[in-house]
């Protein structure tokens, strides 16, 4: 039995379904290649309904999270106080993140990934821009929040 961790390294693991491995345990028989591309086969059908289950949770949270942020820059700029917010301070990452509720990494993420220094001079503009941004950037995310 390898008792340190670079000594698994040196061993591979099979799924092996319990009552085949007490048969072979009995007949005390070699396992053939056949065997174990069957097993490597049933191994990776078993785990690839939870890898497509966590890549679909993922695009949730991400959807989830996109429109909080839409929510947070509609409260912006269409709020009434929109033009006091434009005169005295300019939207940044951090104001962003801190007014949505969510981790700084994730809104430095929305904001690089949907080019917001440019779309928010759109929005000051034209604040019905946030619209034409929800419909053309979020629409993956609209879908996947469950929005029309």
């Amino acid at each position: 039995m390898p008792k340190a961790n670079n000594e698994y390294k040196k061993y591979v693991y099979f799924k092996i379904p319990k009552e085949e491995w007490e048969q072979i345990e009995k007949s005390q028989k070699d396992i053939s290649y056949k065997d174990l591309i069957r097993y490597k086969t049933l191994y990776k059908i078993s785990k690839e309904p939870k890898q497509e289950g966590a890549k679909e949770a993922a695009k949730y949270r991400k959807a989830r999270n996109d429109m909080k942020f839409f929510k947070t820059l509609e409260r912006i700029y269409n709020s009434l106080f929109k033009n006091e917010i434009k005169s005295n301070k300019k939207l940044t990452i951090y104001k962003l993140a801190k007014e949505t509720g969510l981790p700084y990494p994730t809104a430095k993420r929305f904001w690089n990934e949907y080019n917001l220094n440019n779309w928010i001079e759109q929005f000051e503009k034209d604040p019905s821009s946030l619209k034409t941004f929800l419909h053309q950037e979020l629409a993956e995310s609209l879908v996947y929040a469950g929005k029309k």
